[in-house]
Order: C-alpha cells, then structure tokens, then sequence
C-alpha cells in the first residue's frame, strides 16, 4: 500500500498526516542498543511535525554555525577549542517558528556566543565557560530570548 493516509484532511502531505490533536498511548523504538535509542526519541516539531529527534554535535561545527530551522528542538554539542559563534538570521532571510528551541552546550574550551543582525535577542549570549549550556528561544518574529549563559 503506498500514498499517504489524512485523518481530518482531503489531501495529506505525509505517510499519516492528521488535522487536529491526536493522542498516543504506546510508542515502541526498532532500535537495538542504547547509544541508538538516545538517537531515536519521537518530538513534535514546532511546524507540527512528528519526527525521530537526530541530536547534532558540534564537532563538526567547531567553526562559526549558522542557527537553522532543521535543528529546532536539537542539542547542540561545540567541541571547539576557540570561541565561535552562533549566528541567527532574520525571518526574512531563514523562517524560524515561533516556540523553536535550540539547546548549545558547551563541551570544549571554547565560548559560544549567539548573533545576529536584524533580530532582537535577550539575555546573555555567551556560554558560561565548559560544560555549561544556553538555550534559544524564538518569542516572536525576529524575537529570540536565551536561558542560561555567562
């Protein structure tokens, strides 16, 4: 059986896709070990999307990253030995929605501090020093608030 199947809608755009709330009751994983599982833990995207949640490492960010729609809701992991920096575009440019959080940790020596231009960001921006971590909060359009920091 192929196509895709709408529950509350005429013309669905995934595998299952429903309008309106749904509730879960038992949700099982295919996953054999638990370095997987960590790996394979069922979110619900700001957008409404219903996904597996792939964590990034940031060890292959070591460099300046760019803040991107595809990693609401993922932990940011920089390994970095020198500073870097989180850049955050406007919605103009890169639309975030709103009630996306992003979590940054700290695991190198290096600080990560957020910027942006065009966007109004509250809070303190930079890491607290290693092993600690901010998250990123998208308030508004253009709006991003952040816990935690130095």
């Amino acid at each position: 059986m192929g196509g895709n199947v709408g529950i509350n809608t005429t013309s669905p755009t995934r595998k299952l896709d429903v309008s309106g709330s749904f509730r879960v009751t038992f949700l099982t994983s295919s996953v054999s070990t638990a370095t997987q599982m960590d790996k394979d833990i069922p979110t619900v995207d700001a957008l409404g999307t219903f996904r597996r949640r792939t964590y990034i490492t940031a060890s292959n960010k070591t460099t300046n990253f760019l803040l991107s729609n595809t990693e609401e809701g993922y932990y940011l992991r920089s390994t970095s030995a020198t500073n870097i920096s989180c850049s955050i575009r406007t919605n103009a440019t890169h639309a975030i929605a709103n009630n996306s959080v992003f979590t940054i940790w700290q695991a190198g020596a290096g600080t990560v501090t957020v910027t942006g231009s065009g966007v109004v960001i509250n809070g303190t921006r930079t890491t607290a020093g290693q092993y600690k971590a901010i998250q990123i909060i998208k308030v508004g359009t253009n709006t991003y608030d952040i816990i935690g920091g130095g």
